[in-house]
């Protein structure tokens, strides 16, 4: 149910979060470690930087790091700053808002397992990975 570029997202962030605290990696090494795209994951990267879940340094020794000051690292989190289509309150069928206001017809059946969803994503931490 998550995005591909979702998918990616966790798995650069697993695998910078098992890299040593003090090194910065480059895009093209994550790619090729954890077996991405280089090029769709440099906006990958981009995102989860302007998300305040990575650091990035550029020059000769830059590169991208997880960002250790946060404590906890959200599925939730790295969905919001992908722009996820799960934490948007976009409608399964059409293109539009669809809440409780404004409902689809699937709207009824569709919310109580997206709120479920929802709080796994919040629950479930990159750091129990």
């Amino acid at each position: 149910m998550l995005s591909q570029q979702t998918k990616y997202a966790l798995r650069a962030l697993i695998y910078l979060k098992n890299q040593p605290a003090e090194q910065f990696v480059k895009v093209e090494q994550i790619a090729q470690d954890a077996d991405l795209p280089a090029a769709y994951l440099s906006k990958i990267l981009k995102q989860l930087t302007n998300g305040k879940l990575l650091l990035s340094r550029r020059g000769t020794n830059g590169g991208v790091q997880f960002d250790r000051r946060n404590r906890q690292v959200t599925f939730h989190a790295i969905c919001e700053a992908v722009d996820d289509p799960i934490v948007r309150e976009e409608c399964v069928l059409f293109k539009k808002a669809c809440n409780k206001n404004m409902p689809c017809p699937f709207h009824k059946t569709w919310s109580k397992s997206k709120e479920q969803l929802l709080a796994f994503l919040k629950a479930t931490s990159i750091e129990k990975m």
